[in-house]
């Protein structure tokens, strides 16, 4: 059994460190790629990490409705840094993307 598969089973006891389960999301990932096996996504190892990041992260909440998400995309976009000149003006180009707030009050 390889590396990853242990730690899975381990991570699925009730590990509740986000950043170490992401650390090993990676490790697992990389692992099941450089075995040549399938697409890293349906490596079992793989999905049951991510899971449990879903499960401390609530995830199923954002997945019940567009309120949840739109609130947390209102808010990574309200803190994310300002955008260096150079990338703005690519931005300007670039056809402007709504939120899902905007989406949901234009359908009415």
């Amino acid at each position: 059994m390889a590396n990853r598969h242990r730690e899975a089973l381990e991570i699925q006891e009730g590990a509740c460190n986000v950043r170490a389960i992401a650390r090993a999301l990676v490790k697992a990932a990389d692992e099941a790629g450089n075995e040549g096996g399938p697409n890293p996504r349906e490596d079992a190892a793989v999905r049951l990490i991510a899971h449990q990041i879903a499960f401390l992260c609530n995830v199923a909440e954002i997945d019940n409705g567009f309120l949840v998400y739109s609130k947390l995309e209102d808010e990574c976009r309200a803190k994310r840094p300002p955008v260096p000149p150079c990338e703005r003006a690519a931005e300007n180009d670039a056809p402007p993307r709504l939120t899902v707030a905007e989406i949901l009050a234009a359908e009415g």
